[in-house]
């Protein structure tokens, strides 16, 4: 997900994610998993986007960010 540069700190990351989240769970699927390059312009507004807080929880390595839905909705 890459939101261009005039578009950027207007809440439109945090719209997709969310619309994403929200077909993820439509379609049925259990998780969502997401990876994103550490060191790069986009890296402090995705780990914002994806804490602990919304859900997400953070996997060693790579930065890989994992949603469970089960969690969510208390299945």
């Amino acid at each position: 997900m890459v939101v261009a540069e005039p578009f950027r700190r207007l809440g439109f990351a945090k719209q997709l994610l969310d619309w994403l989240h929200a077909e993820a769970i439509r379609l049925g699927w259990a998780s969502l998993t997401l990876s994103y390059p550490l060191g790069h312009a986009c890296t402090p507004a995705m780990t914002r986007l994806t804490d602990s807080q919304q859900g997400w929880r953070r996997l060693p390595g790579l930065r890989l960010v994992h949603l469970d839905f089960g969690i969510l909705v208390g299945a």
